[in-house]
């Protein structure tokens, strides 16, 4: 779901622009790979945080509002910093040490801007994964426990 609100995020602020072209942006940007790449690092991410937020909602009994959030946005931040690593490491290593900013370039403003537009997402679909945690995890225990 987030893959595909990221999309949707991007879809928009390109049509803008662009029009109806907004929604094949991805066809048209040359670093596909590091979208690729971020997306394989969001899905890796949200299945290892999944497991911990499980782990923190059905047993520890913490809020499962803020869990999913919580890891809502890590595993955004963590998937982005993926994703940028391979533009770094095929552009800003060159660069390090000249005028360029490549830490500022392939790290901080991806992240910034992650954060500024996957904020409402992260919060909807954190709460959403959250709660379905906690649903999951009650039925689990009634059959357990012979409900």
């Amino acid at each position: 779901m987030g893959i595909g609100a990221a999309y949707l995020i991007m879809a928009t602020l390109v049509g803008l622009d662009s029009g109806i072209k907004g929604v094949i942006w991805i066809l048209e940007v040359d670093y596909w790979e590091n979208l690729l790449l971020g997306g394989f690092g969001l899905t890796l991410m949200g299945y290892l945080f999944g497991r911990i937020a499980g782990v923190e909602i059905i047993q520890r009994k913490k809020n499962h509002k803020w869990v999913g959030i919580k890891y809502g946005y890590l595993t955004l931040l963590t998937g982005t910093i993926i994703g940028s690593t391979l533009g770094f490491i095929q552009e800003g290593l060159d660069n390090i040490g000249t005028q360029a900013s490549p830490f500022e370039d392939y790290y901080f403003k991806p992240l910034f801007l992650v954060t500024i537009f996957g904020s409402i997402p992260v919060v909807l679909i954190g709460v959403w994964f959250g709660r379905t945690i906690k649903k999951v995890g009650k039925e689990e225990q009634g059959i357990s426990n012979g409900f």
